[in-house]
């Protein structure tokens, strides 16, 4: 996981076929305490333009843009 690596992150980038919300999870401890912009995929899975930015709300304010130039992908930002 993201977690387990300990780094200090400022940039998370992700098109990871589906698994990005398991990512978020296994990254939940390096959001809360370093609070990225993450970019990824919202297109693998129904209801992933919704649910991602949720998930990631859920662990702290996100303000999350949904780009749509060739497929489908979400900006977010710590609001």
């Amino acid at each position: 996981t993201i977690d387990s690596m300990n780094l200090p992150v400022s940039f998370i980038k992700m098109d990871t076929e589906g698994y990005e919300a398991n990512i978020l999870k296994g990254a939940s401890a390096t959001i809360r305490a370093y609070k990225p912009t993450i970019v990824m995929s919202a297109y693998h899975k129904p209801g992933d333009e919704k649910e991602l930015p949720a998930l990631l709300n859920s662990m702290i304010p996100y303000a999350c843009e949904l780009r749509n130039d060739q497929e489908k992908d979400l900006t977010c930002v710590p609001a």
